[in-house]
């Protein structure tokens, strides 16, 4: 029979092969190619087999059991080798293996079998993401968008993209459609406030970053709270810095010009933006740091 390793080599090698000869076949669990004429759905006994495999699959994948998972979900695909959401789920396992490769080939594979679902969008996103391809990881999750433009987790990490490219407009037109659509979504705000921040319009940032105090649950506070503090302590320096020997009116004229033409870029951030979501993450749970 082989290993799970062998097999899932036998898989991929026979996935590459594919994709470089333009074939649009799709490997079985044999190793042999199948065609879409050739596809016979599976019967009503494989059916249940398939509802099991795919229900013990995902709660070991929730529960971080994810060479577990791996296994049932590809029992499913050598059953049925057309299954998108098997492969799908594979390339989700190798993605929180951080095997980034395979999660690429997998993901790959679930579109070409359908690419009307966002979630293998949203995670080969991530996946370019983690890779340092951060153009292909912005068409792919524009994609995602395309096929569903309300999903709070795509225009998130949309926002996040392009604010890594410092395309600033297009990062806050993306967290606004996200708070939209979600108007607890601390992190957004959170990001916003850097933003803000980054640009020079602080009463802007502190705005954003008290929203995100207040829509955040309390274990999750901190680190809006600490961008505050922070920032209204570099106001106080800078406007100690600023004054001088001025009347009090021409001094405060003084403070504000400099205070307006601040562009940022000389504020300080231990912390970069909250990090990208995956869709096993949908509840914004972050799986990342922003290196």
């Amino acid at each position: 029979m082989g290993s799970l390793k062998e097999k899932l080599t036998g898989f991929l090698f026979s996935f590459c092969a594919c994709i470089e000869s333009g074939d649009q076949g799709i490997c079985c669990g044999s190793g042999v190619l199948l065609r879409p004429e050739e596809h016979t759905p599976p019967n009503l006994d494989h059916s249940k087999q398939i509802e099991v495999l795919d229900g013990l699959g995902q709660a070991c994948l929730m529960q971080g059991e994810y060479t577990k998972a791996s296994e049932y979900f590809l029992k499913i695909i050598e059953i049925d080798p057309w299954n998108h959401c098997a492969h799908y789920h594979l390339g989700d396992v190798y993605h929180e293996l951080r095997d980034l490769s395979a999660a690429e080939l997998w993901l790959q594979k679930a579109i070409q079998l359908d690419s009307s679902l966002a979630e293998p969008w949203i995670v080969l996103g991530l996946v370019y993401r983690e890779k340092g391809e951060i153009d292909k990881a912005i068409e792919t999750s524009l994609y995602a968008e395309a096929v569903d433009p309300e999903n709070t987790v795509v225009l998130y990490n949309l926002g996040f993209l392009y604010q890594c490219k410092k395309n600033k407009p297009k990062a806050l037109e993306y967290y606004s459609k996200a708070i939209e659509f979600h108007p607890d979504d601390s992190d957004a705000m959170y990001n916003v406030g850097i933003l803000y921040q980054s640009m020079g319009k602080h009463q802007e940032a502190i705005e954003w970053y008290t929203k995100a105090i207040d829509a955040a649950p309390e274990k999750h506070q901190h680190d809006a709270q600490d961008a505050l503090n922070k920032l209204h302590e570099h106001l106080r320096r800078k406007k100690e810095k600023i004054s001088g020997e001025e009347t009090p009116v021409i001094k405060a004229v003084a403070v504000q010009e400099e205070l307006n033409q601040s562009a940022g870029e000389d504020d300080v951030y231990d912390d970069g933006p909250k990090s990208p979501r995956s869709s096993i993450s949908s509840h914004h749970h972050i799986i990342l740091k922003n290196g």
